[in-house]
């Protein structure tokens, strides 16, 4: 997948697009009126809507927004200033269906397939973006790129055999491979039972190449680490986490004493019997959250994926709302305000239920990484949940692949 797709983009899409919501319980600035009635010329309808959002205005925009796609359904920008709209309001459903309709108004050319089918992907819709690639490629436009997030995209749904076919696509079309790490992603298909396999000679080849980015080089580390421990050679796969994890921290220095020191202060700063955990807010009584947390490869996808078994619960994968909502209320100093904690809590519950059917349960999957480990688990976690929200117990499991539900295989298909 792209380097810092999956995680910075969503936090982009979902949570800044979320600021006119947000802002309200933060900041509580006063709205001004808008006129929402500005002519037919298109363009200033639009400008009027990017008006109305940035100010707050999150009903007037939708509406006019809509009004603008029901008289030029193919204009790119109103099409996905909606759907970022909507998914700030939880409306992932919608939000991906309007995005959808645009790219195949706009004739599912790569670009805007790309950039369509990532955003649906982020709002968790992986068979709509599945769909949407698998048109543009029959239509002949096919990229590497296109076939690389196919291959994530399938390899998310558990369709392994569908993301090897793509990969290897990606592969054939020489995507940009510093950006794309599809050898690594490539390993992580299937279970392998001899080093003899083709996978293997592309990942030695790639890890060893002084070419590659030290990021790109090490995914593909941790790819050949994977065929070592699936065939039992664990020396090997030693001696190549070892490597990986040293390019790694070219790019992410880490220092023990430094964090060490960082964790003391925030354990004072939140610790002592007289820290006050703020007040309490109503729990909702028709639903709870589950919050599966836990560091990369310990089984929290597993663990997401296995309670998401039950017809009442449902996972919502990795979501990066409660960090930031937690964020913006210690920024503007009303981390203890009852009505902005009600507001906040809204927001998440907006997120977290979405617009498909409800169920009593949903699963919120944290896979902690590095730095922000220890601020969730010593800070963030100490602060009240939004609306008296339950925390349930973290499951962890012993590290190990994460497992995927069941599915169907589909055939890839390839375009020229």
């Amino acid at each position: 997948m792209p380097r810092g797709v999956s995680r910075a983009a969503f936090v982009f899409a979902s949570c800044l697009t979320a600021q006119a919501m947000l802002y309200r319980a933060i900041r509580n600035p006063k709205i001004r009126p808008m006129p929402v009635n500005v002519g037919h010329d298109v363009n200033a309808r639009f400008r009027t809507a990017q008006s109305l959002w940035q100010d707050g205005q999150v009903e007037s925009t939708r509406l006019l927004l809509e009004e603008i796609l029901a008289q030029r359904p193919d204009h790119a920008d109103a099409a996905t200033l909606l759907a970022k709209l909507l998914q700030s309001q939880g409306l992932l459903e919608r939000a991906s269906a309007v995005l959808a309709a645009s790219c195949r108004h706009l004739g599912l050319d790569p670009d805007t397939t790309l950039r369509c089918a990532q955003f649906i992907r982020q709002s968790q819709r992986q068979q709509l973006a599945a769909q949407l690639c698998e048109e543009a490629i029959a239509r002949g436009n096919a990229t590497g790129e296109l076939h690389a997030l196919a291959g994530n995209i399938y390899r998310e749904l558990g369709e392994f055999d569908a993301a090897r076919c793509h990969f290897l696509a990606a592969l054939e079309a020489n995507v940009n491979l510093d950006i794309w790490f599809v050898p690594g992603a490539l390993a992580a298909t299937q279970r392998y039972s001899a080093v003899d396999h083709p996978d293997v000679e592309r990942l030695v080849a790639h890890f060893r190449s002084v070419q590659g980015s030290p990021r790109a080089r090490a995914a593909s580390g941790f790819g050949l680490a994977k065929v070592y421990d699936d065939v039992g050679e664990y020396a090997r796969a030693v001696d190549v986490l070892r490597e990986a994890n040293a390019l790694v921290r070219r790019d992410q220095a880490w220092s023990r004493d430094s964090w060490g020191t960082w964790v003391a202060a925030r354990s004072r700063e939140h610790g002592g019997a007289e820290h006050d955990a703020g007040p309490r807010l109503q729990t909702p009584a028709d639903w709870t959250p589950i919050f599966v947390v836990g560091l990369p490869r310990s089984g929290t996808t597993l663990a997401a994926v296995q309670l998401a078994r039950h017809a009442e619960v449902r996972d919502r994968g990795e979501l990066p709302h409660i960090p930031y909502i937690a964020d913006r209320l210690e920024a503007s100093g009303r981390a203890r305000d009852p009505e902005a904690l009600r507001e906040a809590a809204q927001l998440y519950s907006a997120h977290l239920r979405q617009d498909d059917a409800p169920v009593p349960w949903y699963v919120d999957n944290n896979q902690i990484r590095a730095l922000e480990a220890a601020r969730q688990s010593i800070a963030d976690l100490r602060r009240p949940i939004p609306a008296g929200l339950h925390a349930q117990r973290a499951l962890t499991l012993p590290a190990s692949d994460d497992g995927a539900a069941p599915a169907v295989r589909r055939p890839c298909v390839k375009g020229a």
